[in-house]
């Protein structure tokens, strides 16, 4: 029953139903003799044993504060005149509107009218609203509310009665009540006074400690990453003294009553949990520090220590259960009953150790595949895939570059280095096949892959990509691979910030990280348009950057991992294993390129280049996507994509305005292959406002529409693509973006509805995958 019906129904019938039982028998409007005002109270006892509120959070001694305050309040109300409890039944129905027991303070308001038009003082109806009210103040609910709310409100819906109740004894048994109410109250508002005292002791002796065991654990791990194994360890122990130093005064003998005072007992349980939280921090020592001089670990002479990475290894699984056992503790100390402030430090604190979680989480894993990853045990082989978006595929770009990667127990080099065009004349174009993914083979086969290595990397998804290499290289001259490192100038770029600057015969100036893209994405293709040295350039670049990754000292692992970690991100470094075990960890560090899963809604906009030249380069994206759901879950959405080419119509090299379609393309002309991915159905197109066909097929587990799109040059054009479907997510709607790595990074604008409620309102510049959810507000 909704709450509508609850208001038009329930009140009125309650009403009805007592004013007839006024009008029958007189003995409902009677004044209540103590003996069934003490049968009343046990009851409303006893109900009060399953209610919700629970102001210590300690369940045994909840349930006995529950009864006791149900039966005194009871006891006491069930005094009441008639006119304050119906303004208390009436404060009730409004207060209960979303909570369990609406219908019984709706039912108590429609009693407490018809009581109340009797003119009587007390009666045995007066007291079955008491107990009503009781249970109502014990179960109040809100979806959302400031903090302590509903405590306040019950409060509010008490008051009146108890007072009422208080004032209403008049004869020698009701003054003795009062004064046995007030001697009560009397010794609890005093014990309470004297264990708020002595908790507030315990926390200005605690408070140093906490201080200082944070201050000194902070010093620790900065001193492991130095690293400086041996001031760290001193710290981290001193670390482990205070937080032990704090506990025991939290957890004290002469302390512990003080947990069982509402409120003051969460504050320094809470505190007991910071101190338990930093001593298993604290307590791991030399393990915490282990792992964190992890970081202090560095290649020389392209020498990785697989021997000490595996050394550490456990202990940073170690530092990753002391890490959740912290926040298990600090979890556990969340309670409604904190004060902001102090709530917001416990969640501050909780935040950052999720953070360090995450880290440590992610290090950990990839310490404990990297040592096989880096060959040992047995040797590995990897296929580098050298790509250029200046002239797009699916996953980046066009691969104008290959090469061979071994490592031997930490030893990498790079054995071969060509040019796509080897690979393309090798082997027998005849019997060339590529048996899967069958989504692969079906949507690009008529591409010819197989004999046009060029074309390979037309997948979004690079473990789909690295399957492909994997079976198709060693039918084109090569060997069996393991995995596949895919890099593009971006990523060349990053490791440059890596090695520093590095010189390319018959370049002018170093290569360095700022200038590498331009150079490799767009100089080099000006320079070199009328000569074959672009290819030695290409390769000479690679193998400079490759020689200096390899030669000498790197930096720390850490600052390599924070170096390349956008560029990971990205999607400009990918590393696909093909053995099964480690592709999955590789793909949850989010070193893999993989297309995420679909998880509620999902937009893919990939482009392939068409007219075979590096104009890509001058490729502009903007994608506006809007969705509305109505209330039966009929969804609609419109993508708008608009593809901008800032290319001039001449002026520069036929490689890269012009084309080598037959026949050719007007010159600085962009002739692109759209696809759109989404789970939904497709409901109609547009191209610069004229209706168009798209293909629909599937592929990586949703739908793909695709067409080709030509923009001249200076010019733009707009694609819209209209889609609907049924959507069957869970509130809050959520979506994925997925990021094609173009040379720009798209504009994005994201409107989603579900009614009239806007839940997602992203704009933002695509640099990397996103997931957007959530809440813009309501209009």
């Amino acid at each position: 029953m909704n709450d509508a019906l609850l208001l038009i129904v329930v009140a009125p019938g309650a009403f009805a139903l007592a004013a007839v039982l006024v009008w029958a028998s007189p003995a409902v409007v009677a004044t209540v003799p103590t003996r069934y005002r003490l049968a009343v109270a046990l009851v409303s006892g006893l109900l009060a044993v399953p209610a919700s509120a629970a102001p210590t959070e300690l369940a045994g001694l909840d349930v006995a504060l529950r009864a006791v305050f149900a039966f005194v309040v009871t006891f006491v109300a069930s005094r009441s005149r008639s006119r304050p409890a119906l303004i208390a039944a009436g404060v009730a129905a409004v207060a209960a509107w979303h909570s369990p027991l609406h219908a019984v303070a709706l039912a108590a308001a429609g009693v407490m009218v018809a009581v109340t038009l009797t003119n009587r003082r007390r009666s045995i109806a007066v007291a079955v609203v008491a107990v009503a009210l009781v249970q109502v103040a014990l179960r109040l609910e809100w979806p959302s509310s400031p903090h302590g709310a509903t405590a306040m409100s019950a409060a509010v819906v008490l008051v009146p009665v108890v007072v009422s109740g208080l004032r209403a004894a008049g004869s020698r048994r009701g003054r003795r009540e009062q004064r046995l109410l007030r001697r009560g109250a009397a010794f609890v508002v005093a014990a309470g006074a004297g264990l708020s005292l002595v908790a507030a002791f315990a926390a200005v002796t605690a408070r140093p400690a906490l201080e200082a065991g944070a201050r000194q654990a902070k010093a620790g791990i900065a001193a492991a990453r130095k690293p400086d194994p041996a001031t760290a360890n001193r710290r981290l122990e001193e670390a482990d003294a205070s937080f032990r130093a704090a506990a025991r005064s939290i957890d004290s003998w002469w302390v512990r009553p003080a947990w069982a005072l509402p409120v003051v007992g969460q504050h320094l349980r809470s505190l007991r949990s910071v101190a338990q939280a930093g001593q298993d921090l604290s307590a791991s020592g030399s393990k915490v520090s282990t792992a964190a001089s992890v970081e202090g670990l560095r290649i020389e002479e392209g020498q990785v220590p697989v021997d000490r990475i595996a050394a550490v290894t456990p202990a940073v699984g170690d530092a990753v259960d002391a890490l959740e056992r912290a926040i298990t503790k600090l979890r556990g100390a969340d309670s409604p009953w904190l004060l902001p402030m102090f709530d917001r430090r416990v969640a501050a604190e909780t935040d950052r150790l999720d953070d360090a979680l995450g880290t440590a989480t992610r290090t950990h894993q990839a310490l404990q595949v990297l040592p096989s990853l880096l060959g040992a045990g047995e040797p590995r082989r990897y296929f580098l895939l050298v790509q250029t978006p200046a002239e797009l595929r699916g996953t980046g770009g066009f691969m104008g570059n290959f090469g061979e990667i071994t490592a031997v127990n930490g030893k990498l080099e790079l054995v071969r280095f060509g040019r796509t065009r080897e690979l393309n004349a090798a082997g027998d174009p005849t019997q060339k096949r590529i048996s899967g993914p069958p989504d692969y083979v079906a949507r690009y086969e008529r591409f010819e892959p197989a004999t046009t290595w060029q074309n390979v990397t037309m997948s979004p998804d690079f473990p789909t990509v690295a399957r492909v290499v994997g079976e198709l290289y060693p039918q084109s001259g090569g060997t069996t691979v393991d995995g596949v490192l895919a890099l593009d100038p971006a990523g060349l770029a990053a490791l440059l910030r890596v090695t520093g600057p590095v010189r390319v015969q018959g370049w002018p100036e170093p290569l360095s990280a700022k200038n590498a893209e331009k150079i490799l994405l767009h100089d080099q293709y000006v320079e070199y348009a009328s000569s074959g040295d672009r290819v030695d350039f290409l390769g000479d670049a690679a193998r400079s950057v490759w020689q200096r990754l390899t030669s000498g000292s790197l930096p720390q692992l850490d600052r390599v991992a924070r170096s390349l970690g956008p560029a990971v991100a990205q999607k400009r470094i990918m590393f696909a294993s093909l053995r099964p075990g480690e592709a999955g960890v590789l793909e949850s560090l989010g070193v893999a390129g993989e297309m995420a899963d679909v998880d509620g809604d999902f937009l893919a906009v990939v482009a392939q280049n068409a007219s075979a030249s590096k104009i890509d380069w001058f490729l502009r994206r903007s994608v506006q996507y809007e969705v509305e759901v109505d209330d039966r879950g009929a969804l609609t959405a419109t993508a708008t994509i608009a593809l901008r080419n800032e290319a001039p119509p001449s002026g520069l090299p036929p490689v890269i305005i012009g084309s080598s379609t037959s026949p050719p393309l007007p010159m600085g002309t962009n002739r692109l292959y759209v696809s759109l991915y989404s789970p939904w159905g497709l409901t109609g197109a547009t191209l610069n406002g004229e209706a168009i066909p798209m293909e629909s097929e599937r592929e990586l587990g949703r739908r793909v529409y695709s067409t080709y799109v030509d923009v001249p040059p200076g010019s733009s054009g707009a694609l819209v693509v209209r889609l609907g479907g049924r959507f069957e997510g869970v509130a809050p709607y959520a979506l994925t973006v997925h990021r094609q790595p173009t040379v720009a990074a798209d504009e994005v604008t994201v409107r989603a509805r579900l009614g009239s409620a806007r839940v997602v309102d992203f704009d933002g510049r695509l640099v990397e995958d996103e997931r957007v959810d959530g809440a813009g507000g309501d209009d």
